[in-house]
């Protein structure tokens, strides 16, 4: 990301965070920014393209982070710990996105932003399963998903109150401290015998939308192209060539990603002023795409 986007992208969180989604103007953005407000054109296509690139921001460097601090060779449990701390670290730092979240109905309005908010909660939920089946072992399989939800639970909210009643916790230790309420959890389920109440089937269940989730890229990209295909003018046949077979790899069972990959590039590096709407959709979803693969 250029530093100009990241500065335009700060001024936006610190406006919608203030001032709200719908109340804020894309002048008042650049004003904050400090750029004209054509500069915003260049690299967001709308207001809403703006706003979904400050959650993919927001979330994408969460997850990155998560990743960087899993030691999958290493001790589980303090990696484990590692992570849960990182989730409150970054929400701190990137309060007014969390804030947003909270605040603003837009996701709804926005089918991009609902898809990828939906996507990062079923991430998230197959990444907590990922690390208590890693850090507890086979004991905890018949309610592993119980725990899930309930550890999920504690973390949100712990971060509402860090955000919205200004709660300041000792970050560091919130992932000792929150496994330490799962060694308790799991302790109580062995010691009564209580049934869980996520079933493994439904579990299976969730997990499944997560597919179902990260296959809609792929798809909205191939609706995309034929609308884009459609609209292309007699003179313009090199864009339509790539746009064609950027499409008919899409479609193949088994796609070739390092043509994928070129065809996207040729196709961004196309000066049309006419195909601007069209590029800054493709940018948003090839971005969730490159997400699943």
């Amino acid at each position: 990301m250029k530093d100009r986007e990241k500065i335009i992208i700060n001024s936006a969180i610190k406006c919608f965070s203030q001032n709200g989604y719908h109340q804020t103007s894309i002048q008042e953005i650049a004003d904050a920014a400090g750029v004209a407000k054509g500069s915003i054109y260049n690299y967001f296509g709308s207001k809403e393209d703006l706003l979904f690139s400050i959650f993919q921001h927001h979330f994408e460097t969460l997850f990155e982070k998560m990743d960087e601090l899993h030691e999958p060779d290493g001790d589980y449990r303090a990696s484990f710990e590692k992570q849960l701390s990182s989730i409150f670290y970054i929400n701190s730092t990137h309060k007014e996105v969390l804030h947003m979240q909270i605040r603003e109905q837009i996701m709804k309005e926005n089918s991009e932003l609902f898809h990828y908010i939906k996507t990062v909660r079923l991430r998230l939920f197959a990444w907590y399963s990922e690390r208590l089946g890693e850090v507890y072992g086979a004991e905890i399989k018949p309610f592993l998903y119980d725990l899930v939800i309930l550890l999920e639970g504690m973390v949100k909210e712990f971060l509402v109150l860090m955000i919205k009643g200004k709660q300041t916790f000792p970050i560091p230790e919130m992932g000792p401290y929150l496994l330490k309420r799962m060694d308790y959890l799991i302790k109580s389920f062995n010691e009564t015998g209580d049934q869980p109440l996520i079933q493994e089937e439904e579990a299976k269940i969730i997990l499944s939308e997560l597919k179902l989730a990260e296959n809609k890229p792929k798809q909205r990209i191939s609706d995309l192209l034929s609308l884009w295909i459609g609209e292309i003018k007699d003179d313009e046949d090199k864009l339509k060539t790539a746009l064609v077979s950027l499409k008919d790899e899409l479609n193949k069972s088994s796609v070739n990603e390092i043509i994928i990959e070129s065809l996207y590039m040729y196709i961004n590096q196309i000066e049309n002023k006419s195909c601007h709407s069209y590029k800054n959709e493709l940018d948003k979803w090839y971005g969730l795409y490159k997400k699943t693969i």
